[in-house]
Order: C-alpha cells, then sequence, then structure tokens
C-alpha cells in the first residue's frame, strides 16, 4: 500500500477502537447465553465484572 493509501493514523485508532468493542460486545452475548442457560437449569447465576486495572 503506498503512502496515499494508508488511512490517516487517528482513522486506524479508531478502527482498531471499533474492534475491540465489537469483541468486547461479542463476549458479552456469549456470556449473557451461558447465564441464561444456566438460570434457566439451575439455583445459580453468573456474574462478571468489568474491573480497570491500576497502575502498580
Amino acid at each position: 500500500m503506498s503512502e496515499q493509501q494508508k488511512a490517516p493514523a487517528g482513522t486506524e485508532a479508531s478502527d482498531n477502537l471499533v474492534k475491540k468493542i465489537d469483541v468486547i460486545e461479542s463476549i458479552a452475548r456469549l456470556l449473557d447465553s451461558a447465564n441464561n442457560l444456566i438460570e434457566a437449569t439451575t439455583d445459580y447465576t453468573l456474574e462478571v465484572r468489568l474491573v480497570k486495572k491500576t497502575n502498580p
């Protein structure tokens, strides 16, 4: 790809963020489906937390 065809750095960063969000949303849907199965077949529920890491 020539220099003229490359996307601007901001666009690439934005695309990467969108991809990461898509992955997170896919995982969330998977966990929701798993939780539905767990709740339908047991007396349990799935709890998941997303916690921001702190700097050491």
